[in-house]
């Protein structure tokens, strides 16, 4: 008598769990993907409508600046372009990478200067790429 009810107990609760389960777990994939689209990684580059030109090495105190031009290709204003230097070494090893932003507003189908200084010593590199950063989303400008 009693193990019949805790046999039908079990049965009750097995059917409540089973679909409450199966709507959770539902519920959690979709709310999660939906919450998750934002921060999609992406195999192509977004365009920002920014490119950078010119670039150059220059050294000053033992440490490197890099100088070039950003220009906007877009049809408005842009600001808080932020600039990222990465360094590589033999076999395109990376080495170093420094960052700076560009100041005020870059305006529409415009160029200008921009200015990078790496803080910490970079010796021996063979190749540089500078970045356009926009939050975590980062295309290359390589040169």
């Amino acid at each position: 008598m009693i193990s019949s009810k805790i046999y039908d107990g079990f049965l009750l609760g097995l059917g409540f769990s089973i679909p409450f389960s199966i709507f959770y777990a539902l519920t959690t994939v979709v709310t999660t993907n939906y919450m998750m689209s934002d921060y999609r990684v992406e195999n192509e580059a977004p365009n920002y409508g920014i490119t950078i030109e010119n670039m150059r090495i220059e050294e000053a105190e033992g440490k490197y600046i890099v100088i070039g031009e950003v220009t906007n290709t877009l049809d408005r204003n842009q600001s808080l372009i932020y600039l990222e230097a990465e360094f590589f070494g033999d076999n395109n090893l990376f080495i170093d990478k420094c960052s700076g932003r560009l100041g005020g507003e870059l305006m529409a189908n415009s160029t200008r200067n921009f200015r990078i200084r790496c803080e910490s010593p970079i010796f021996n590199y063979e190749t540089y790429s500078v970045k356009v950063i926009d939050d975590n989303v980062k295309f290359l400008s390589h040169i």
